[in-house]
């Protein structure tokens, strides 16, 4: 079923004109589809693998505020959107660093 249920929702809305709307994203989507639904990523990675297959992560960052940031991740091949995930919030706490070994670059 999982399989089959992207198809299924590729066929109700085949050009996925409906989800760039809502500002969502499918697997089966192109790069350029992605853009116009979510805009452009803060980083992209991008590998071979060993048949020369292009694959890309794209990563976008949403701040919360200057200590809170959540990431969403996209992985493409061949310039299709292949999966992805969302990663909760990460708090840094900057007060928590040993106080023997401060960080280099954070003078107290």
């Amino acid at each position: 079923m999982a399989v089959i249920w992207p198809m299924i929702v590729q066929l109700g809305d085949p050009n996925f004109e409906k989800h760039i709307e809502q500002h969502r994203v499918m697997v089966g989507m192109s790069k350029e589809q992605v853009l116009q639904s979510w805009g452009g990523p803060q980083t992209i990675n991008t590998t071979f693998t060993k048949d020369g297959i292009r694959q890309e992560e794209w990563i976008f960052e949403d701040w919360e505020s200057s200590a809170i940031v959540r990431h969403r991740y996209l992985y493409f091949e061949e310039g299709i959107l292949a999966g992805g995930w969302y990663e909760g919030t990460r708090e840094r706490h900057f007060r928590d660093l040993p106080a023997e070994k401060p960080h280099p670059r954070i003078q107290p």
